[in-house]
C-alpha cells in the first residue's frame, strides 16, 4: 500500500514507537558543529547487538545520524537484551590526538554510562569516566561530554560500558567522538548550501480548507497542483478517507479553487496520485483496490480523447516488500519509476530503489540507490525533478529536526549508484514532526510541501522558492506526439533528446503518441526517432521550442518521404549549404539500413517550359544523390529520378504553393539482399 499514514502528523512508524515508550524530546536544533570532532571509524569489539545491519554496533561509527532529531532509531547501536547488567562498545578512531574531552552522542534513553575508558592502541585503558548508580534521564537523548584529564597523552580508543539494568528499555549509541578542544560540541545537520528562505507560503483558502491537506503534487508544467484530501464530505467515501483533488492555474497566475478529481481516479476508499508526466498524459495512482499478488498496489492512468483511462495494473519485474507501506514516483518523462521498498537486499529499513521503463504498462527490477542515500533507517517519499537528476525524499536516518526530514541530493552519473551527499532542507521546511513529500516543477521556482505549521486546518499545502543546493537545474519541458506518417495513428517510438552536454531517451505512449522530455533551459536541441521497419527521423529545435510534431514513415514499397529543407540555389543543381540539413535527415537512416532501396524524386513548379522541368529536377535528384554517395551511402540504394512540373502537390498560382511544388521526395522502393562478403 502507499505510504498512507506518513502524510498526517507523525507517521504510522513514529506513532507505535511512541506508543511503546520509544520516541522522547529531541536535542535543540543546531545546525553546524562549533569544535571540530574526530568520530569512530572502526568497531573493536562490543558485547551484542541488536542485529548485523539495524542497531548494530557498526551504526555509532561517523558523525551523528540519529541525531539531534533523537529518538529509536536503527542508525545507532542497540545491545541485544535491554536489562544486562553490563554492556560495552569498544571504539577507535583513524588518528590518534591530544582530546580535551570525549563526546557520546546518546540518541535515545540517555544516562546508562556506567564507565568510559580512553587509550592508544593496544597500550593500557584509563578509566575518565565512571558512574556507579547510572540513572535514567528526562530528556530523550542526549550529547554527553566527558573531560580527559591532562597528561592523557594521545588517544585513538574508546571503550564505553552501559549498565543495562539501570535504566528500563533499549539505549542508543549514536556516535562516538573525541576532540582537542573542550568547547561545546553539537550534532551538525548538513544543510543545502546558499539556502536561506523565510517563513513558507500558504497556499491560501482556495487551495486549503479546514480538513487535511496532504501530499502535493505539482505538475510539471506547474499549471495544475494535485494533492490528497482526507475527511471532507465530498470524498467518494465519507469523512475519513482520502481521495485525489486538483488545483488550476488561471492564465493570470492565480489558482482556482481546488476541485474533486473525479470517480476516475477516486474509489470509497483511500486513493493517491503520485505522480504525472510532463506532457500530463500519464498518471501513476495508488487506488484503494486490493494489489496484485506480490502486493504491487500501482496503477496508470493515460489521458485520452475525451479524458483519462480507468486506472490499470502497472507491472513492475521483480516487485518484493516487506513492509505493508510504500510510497513510489514516476519520473517527468515517465521513464524512471522511484521505489520506497523494504527488500532483504537493502540497507535494513525502506529504502530508494529505481526501475527503468520497459514498456508502456512496465518496469525493469528495482535496483538499489546506493548507500549515500540509503540508510539502516527508512527513506520514503521519493520525487524526482524534471531535471532528471535532482532527487528529494525524506529519511529518518540523516542528521535531521524531526522523526523525519526532507533532503536533497543529486546523482553523479548515469549509474543511479552514485549521488551527492544528501542535504536537510533546513526548518522553513523541516519541524519537529515527521516531514515527508516535497515536488518542484520543470522551472524549479518553487518547493511545494505539506505542513502543520500555521494551518488552516489540520495541514495545509505550503510553497517556498528555492535556490542555491535545494533549486534543480531550470528545464524546458517539451511536449510532442508522434504519429504514422501515412495513416495519422499515434506511433510508440524511442526518442532521444541530444543536447551539447547531456542526452535524454522516452518512449512515446501507445495509445496517444505523446512524449514528454525535460530539456536544458537555453539550449538548442535535436530529437532523434526511432522504430523497428520504420525510418528514423532526425528533427532540430530552437531554444524556445516548447512542443513537436513527429511524423515517421514505414519501410513499405512506394511509401513517400517527404524532405524538408532540401534547398537549391536559384534555377540551379547545386545543392544550398542549408540543404544538408534535410538530407542529414536520411543519410543516418541510409547508412543504418544498407537493404533499403530509394529513389530519389525531383519536382518543380511550372515557371518553366516542360522539357526544362524535367531535365532541372533529375539533376537535382542527382546531386541529392551523390551528396549522400560522399557520406557512405551504397550506390545500389539510391536511384534518382525527375519529375519536372508532373506531380504538383499544390496550386502553382501562388508563391506559397509555387514552393511546396519545387520538393525532393524519397520514395521507398523496397529491400535488396546484401552481398555476401564471405561468399566466392
Amino acid at each position: 500500500m502507499l505510504l498512507r499514514r506518513l502524510s498526517s502528523g507523525f507517521s504510522v512508524w513514529s506513532t507505535l514507537l511512541l506508543a511503546a515508550g520509544f520516541l522522547g524530546p529531541a536535542f535543540g536544533p543546531t545546525v553546524t558543529a562549533q569544535t571540530r570532532v574526530v568520530w569512530a571509524t572502526d568497531v573493536r569489539d562490543y558485547s551484542s547487538e541488536y542485529s548485523d545491519r539495524q542497531y548494530a554496533a557498526a551504526q555509532a561509527l561517523g558523525a551523528p545520524d540519529a541525531t539531534p532529531g533523537g529518538g529509536a532509531n536503527p542508525v545507532a547501536w542497540s545491545a541485544y537484551y535491554p536489562d544486562q547488567e553490563e554492556e560495552y562498545l569498544d571504539v577507535e578512531f583513524g588518528q590518534s590526538i591530544e582530546a580535551r574531552q570525549v563526546v557520546v552522542a546518546e540518541s535515545f534513553n540517555p544516562g546508562g554510562i556506567r564507565r568510559i575508558e580512553v587509550g592508544k592502541g593496544f597500550g593500557p585503558l584509563v578509566t575518565v569516566y565512571e558512574d556507579k548508580r547510572p540513572a535514567p534521564l528526562s530528556a530523550g537523548s542526549r550529547m554527553f561530554r566527558v573531560p580527559v584529564p591532562e597528561g592523557t597523552g594521545r588517544i585513538d580508543r574508546v571503550l564505553i560500558t552501559l549498565c543495562g539494568d539501570c535504566v528500563k528499555g533499549y539505549q542508543h549509541i549514536d556516535a562516538v567522538g573525541i576532540t582537542a578542544s573542550s568547547g561545546p560540541v553539537e550534532a551538525p545537520i548538513h544543510l543545502a548550501e546558499d539556502f536561506n528562505p523565510g517563513p513558507p507560503e500558504n497556499m491560501g483558502r482556495r487551495i486549503n480548507s479546514g480538513q487535511e491537506e496532504v501530499h502535493p503534487i505539482i505538475s510539471p508544467d506547474g499549471q495544475r497542483l494535485y494533492f490528497t484530501r482526507k475527511n471532507h464530505p465530498e470524498n467518494l467515501g465519507g469523512q475519513g478517507l482520502d481521495d485525489i483533488w486538483l488545483a488550476r492555474r488561471g492564465p493570470d497566475g492565480d489558482w482556482a479553487r481546488a476541485e474533486h478529481a473525479g470517480r476516475r481516479w477516486n474509489s470509497t476508499g483511500e486513493d493517491y496520485l503520485n505522480a504525472i508526466t510532463g506532457d500530463g498524459g500519464m498518471a501513476l495512482l495508488v487506488v484503494d483496490s486490493k494489489p496484485d499478488d506480490r502486493g504491487n498496489p500501482l496503477l496508470v492512468s493515460f489521458r485520452q480523447e475525451g479524458g483519462w483511462s480507468s486506472p490499470q495494473a502497472l507491472q513492475v519485474d521483480d516487485y518484493a516488500t516487506a513492509s505493508k507501506y510504500a510510497s513510489f514516483h514516476l519520473s517527468a518523462d515517465g521513464e524512471v519509476l522511484l521505489l520506497s521498498l523494504a527488500r532483504e537486499e537493502g540497507e535494513g529499513g525502506k529504502d530508494l530503489y529505481a526501475a527503468f521503463r520497459e514498456d508502456a504498462t512496465r518496469y525493469g527490477a528495482p535496483m538499489h540507490l546506493g548507500e549515500t542515500i540509503n540508510t539502516a533507517a527508512e527513506e520514503v517519499t521519493p520525487f524526482l525533478a524534471p531535471d532528471g537528476k535532482t532527487l528529494y525524499f525524506a529519511s529518518n536516518g540523516l542528521p535531521g529536526y524531526g522523526s523525519a526530514d526532507i533532503f536533497v541530493s543529486r546523482r553523479l552519473d548515469d549509474s543511479w549508484e552514485r549521488w551527492s551527499e544528501p542535504r536537510n532542507l533546513g526548518p522553513s521546511v523541516n519541524g519537529s514532526d515527521w516531514d515527508a513529500f516535497f515536488s518542484v516543477a520543470a522551472d524549479g521556482a518553487y518547493g511545494y510541501f505539506a505542513s502543520y505549521n500555521d494551518a488552516i486546518g489540520g495541514s495545509d499545502i505550503f510553497r517556498l522558492p528555492l535556490d542555491g543546493e535545494a533549486r534543480p537545474d531550470s528545464t524546458i519541458l517539451l511536449s510532442g506526439r508522434v504519429l504514422h506518417g501515412i495513416t495519422g495513428a499515434p506511433v510508440s517510438a524511442r526518442i532521444e533528446g541530444i543536447w551539447e552536454k547531456a542526452r535524454r531517451k522516452v518512449w512515446s505512449d501507445p495509445g496517444s503518441g505523446r512524449f514528454a522530455i525535460a530539456r536544458p533551459a537555453g539550449d538548442s536541441a535535436e530529437l532523434l526517432v526511432r522504430k523497428r521497419d520504420f525510418l528514423a527521423l532526425r528533427s532540430k529545435l530552437g531554444p524556445a521550442d516548447t512542443s513537436v510534431l513527429l511524423r515517421i514513415y514505414p519501410i513499405e514499397e512506394e511509401v513517400v518521404v517527404p524532405v524538408e529543407n532540401i534547398f537549391f540555389e536559384p534555377n540551379s543543381t547545386e545543392l544550398a549549404r542549408r540543404a544538408q540539413t534535410g538530407l542529414d535527415q536520411m543519410l543516418e537512416f541510409l547508412l543504418d539500413n544498407p537493404d533499403v532501396q530509394m529513389e530519389i524524386r525531383g519536382h518543380t513548379n511550372n515557371l518553366c517550359s516542360e522539357g526544362y522541368c524535367l531535365e532541372l529536377s533529375l539533376k537535382r535528384a542527382k546531386s541529392a544523390r551523390r551528396y549522400l554517395l560522399e557520406q557512405g551511402v551504397l550506390a545500389e540504394q539510391l536511384r534518382a529520378a525527375g519529375y519536372g512540373l508532373r506531380q504538383p502537390i499544390a496550386s502553382n498560382d501562388t508563391e506559397e504553393g509555387r514552393d511546396r511544388n519545387q520538393r525532393v521526395e524519397f520514395v521507398i522502393l523496397g529491400r535488396v539482399p546484401l552481398a555476401d562478403p564471405q561468399a566466392e
